[in-house]
Order: C-alpha cells, then structure tokens, then sequence
C-alpha cells in the first residue's frame, strides 16, 4: 500500500490517506491504522481501495512504520513508513504589502522549513 502524503508534522492531527486495496467486505471489522509500536487510530473507510487515518502526534522527528489491520487483530506487514518532521514557525513575510494584481514574490523566513518537494502558500482563499 501507499500513504498520501508520505509525511506530517510531529504534533500529530493529519489526515494520511492509506492507498491500497480489500478495506470493504470480510468481517467489516474495526478497521486500524497503528503507526510505530506506538500509536493506533481507527482507519475511516472510504472505499474498497482507499482509507483515511488521523496521524497521532510523535515524539520525535523520523521515519515510522504504518501497518493496517482489517480486523483489528493483525497488521500488514509491508513497512511503508510516514515521516514526521517538526512544526515549522514564520517569523518574517516581506514584504507586507503587494499590489492586487499579484505575480509578487514573496519571502518567508523562519525555522523549521524543511526542503519538501511541494510546498504551497495560501492568500485569502487562493493556494499557490
């Protein structure tokens, strides 16, 4: 199976959507997710090939096994791992103001910003 997306803050309270197939029908048992030998939510069943979980927090940054179970008994396997990193804090956006034409680059400074592969801002309504 898969996990969208592969990683989340270490605080904990994402949305990881697990990828994979038989989540409806057998004993339509408890459904779970448990991510390293220490955290276990129910897994929220979206279809036969999808799933969501709420990721728990972590106490610290890294990689960790996410394992399925269909019956709340035994887990896969398969050793797909989710990353948790560290929050991130904005301490400076400059500049303060643009026009409402847009098309202004915009410079964020802080900690914690992690060189992911995508990362989006958001104005108002409007992710870019």
């Amino acid at each position: 199976f898969a996990l969208q997306p592969p990683s989340g803050p270490a605080a904990g309270g994402s949305r990881v959507l697990v990828q994979g197939e038989g989540f409806v029908g057998g004993d339509n048992g408890t459904r779970l997710c448990k991510f390293g030998a220490w955290g276990i939510v129910v897994a929220h069943v979206i279809n036969d090939t999808r799933a969501a979980c709420l990721a728990p927090a972590a106490t610290t940054e890294g990689g960790v096994a996410v394992e399925v179970s269909l019956n709340a008994q035994q887990y896969t396997s398969d050793r797909v791992n989710l990353t948790y990193y560290d929050q991130f804090t904005i301490s400076d956006v400059r500049p303060l103001t643009t026009p409402l034409s847009g098309s202004t680059t915009v410079t964020l400074t802080g900690s914690g910003l992690h060189n992911f592969s995508t990362v989006g801002c958001k104005f108002g309504a409007k992710t870019v």
